[in-house]
């Protein structure tokens, strides 16, 4: 895909000045020539939006979550599957017991599919390319560690008074918070996972109202090769942050959406624009967008749930369906959007 701006600062400066005029909807796309739901692939975000688990990319074409796969009888069969999302086509990973139920989970931290149990008999049942699985203990949370989401694991942390650390992709070490002066400025560093400094990547406070920036950064995009995240929304506006690996500066900007449904949103990053999940139970209201300069685009009025974004930025993948609790599982099926393809056809000029 050809990408029109190198920097994410311009659509920052968009999306902020249409906080101020209110975004302009567009209506005259078909969308719907880029999206398609596998039903035959049925999963159950809900829980995974709450705990580890989840759709995870392998590669730009498959992705690995847990499913009910339909087979020939019609019968499903759950377990950890691979899904080619170009044609659907599923290969199961790992077979997840009747008992398996909230007692698992799973990440990938693009080496390994980590398999994290309390009991029951998980099975490998297939060994895929390119990748390892591991069906392991789930650890234990201690004062002295922190889950990372990116590591698959509880990371050891540091124990130095007024300091709070983030843990990064194993080869980049840990951020640091550091709020050791009497300026009331906290300060970042990057450090190695012994906290050993190696760069001061901020020397001030890069909001205005909260203490601790750096639990936000909590995913990271391969395309832009940087590392991603951002606050809760309050009066319609959130703080998204930046940290580039080429430069290991933070970049630290509010972003406001006005004129929304009630709910709460979830926001990804695509190739020059950003992917938002929208969290309402409004009737007919869009539950998934994409803001692309001054165009917030809806996809859709059926609810999504573990949008996950392709390595390459291109195609959006999520559990298309019913959102509401309940004990019938599963409720959505595999849903994809492809964006680059969207881009090229539909916006590029």
């Amino acid at each position: 895909m050809k990408r029109i701006f190198s920097s994410s600062l311009y659509i920052f400066v968009c999306l902020n000045f249409l906080s101020l005029t209110g975004c302009l909807s567009s209506d005259e796309y078909n969308v719907s020539k880029y999206t398609k739901t596998f039903d035959r692939v049925k999963t159950h975000m809900y829980q995974w939006s709450q705990v580890h688990g989840g759709i995870y990319w392998i590669n730009d074409t498959n992705i690995v979550l847990e499913a009910y796969i339909k087979g020939e009888s019609g019968s499903l069969d759950r377990g950890l599957y691979q899904v080619n999302v170009n044609d659907g086509r599923a290969e199961k990973i790992v077979d997840i017991p009747e008992t398996g139920g909230p007692l698992f989970k799973y990440c990938f931290d693009g080496k390994v599919l980590n398999v994290m149990v309390k009991n029951g008999e998980f099975n490998q049942v297939s060994q895929p390319k390119n990748y390892s699985v591991a069906i392991r203990d789930q650890g234990k949370k201690k004062r002295t560690n922190r889950y990372s989401k990116l590591r698959c694991s509880f990371v050891e942390l540091p124990q130095i008074e007024r300091t709070a650390y983030l843990p990064l992709r194993a080869e980049d070490g840990l951020i640091k918070n550091d709020a050791t002066n009497d300026d009331g400025q906290i300060r970042a560093f990057l450090v190695n996972d012994d906290g050993k400094h190696l760069k001061q990547i901020s020397d001030k406070r890069l909001d205005r109202g909260i203490r601790a920036y750096v639990p936000y950064l909590d995913s990271y995009v391969p395309h832009l090769e940087t590392y991603f995240g951002k606050t809760a929304f309050k009066n319609d506006c959130t703080f998204i942050t930046h940290l580039y690996r080429d430069s290991w500066q933070l970049t630290h900007e509010e972003l406001c959406i006005k004129n929304w449904a009630f709910g709460s949103r979830l926001i990804s990053r695509l190739n020059d624009a950003y992917y938002l999940e929208h969290h309402t139970s409004k009737e007919g209201e869009p539950k998934h967008y994409v803001f692309f300069k001054d165009l917030r685009i809806p996809l859709g009025t059926t609810s999504v749930l573990g949008s996950s974004v392709s390595p390459d930025g291109c195609i959006v993948a999520y559990g298309s369906g019913d959102r509401g609790v309940g004990k019938k599982i599963p409720r959505q099926e595999l849903g994809i959007f492809n964006y680059c393809e969207f881009f090229e056809k539909e916006l590029e000029i």
